[in-house]
């Protein structure tokens, strides 16, 4: 095993050479350049009469950061209803959003930047993707966008993509 990763079986001609280095006390070719640099130690140790036990899984435990969700309010805005035409001034900036919808369908949706948060709902809505009501995410990890008067420039949603999930 190598930085804690899978098993060397002695088996494996694909390993024979490496532990086979191990075996006579020298060091094997590929730890040779990371050890001068001192990039690596070596700790050398026999098991082959243990039976293998994989490394127990370590979920990652670092902090995350938000892309393009903006300043939400706690709460989670739901929405309901059929949706309605939002027109589009093709004269003021504009932002194109990729929306995954609850049944699968991807669907781009051109807003101007002053549009609201509300407005992308109301053209989700239109897609009819689902009867229920539903909300909106965005950003890495997902989070909801949960103030409808925002606008989408300001909730950072320009070339965002958002998905769809029943509320």
């Amino acid at each position: 095993m190598l930085d804690e990763g899978e098993l060397r079986p002695y088996e494996d001609p694909a390993n024979r050479a490496f532990l086979d280095a191990i075996d006579r006390g020298e060091m094997p070719a590929e730890l040779g350049a990371k050890v001068r640099t001192g990039e690596v130690g070596v700790d050398v140790q026999n098991r082959r009469t243990e039976d293998y036990v994989a490394p127990p899984y370590r979920a990652f435990s670092g902090a995350g950061s938000s892309v393009g969700a903006g300043s939400a309010a706690p709460t989670t805005a739901v929405f309901a209803g059929s949706g309605s035409a939002v027109p589009v001034d093709e004269s003021k900036p504009t932002a194109t959003i990729q929306v995954k919808l609850v049944d699968g369908r991807r669907e781009r949706v051109v807003l101007n930047l002053s549009h609201t948060v509300a407005d992308l709902q109301a053209r989700v809505a239109a897609f009819k993707a689902t009867t229920k009501s539903f909300v909106l995410l965005a950003g890495f990890p997902p989070k909801p966008l949960a103030a409808p008067s925002a606008t989408i420039e300001a909730a950072g949603l320009k070339g965002a993509a958002v998905t769809q999930k029943e509320a």
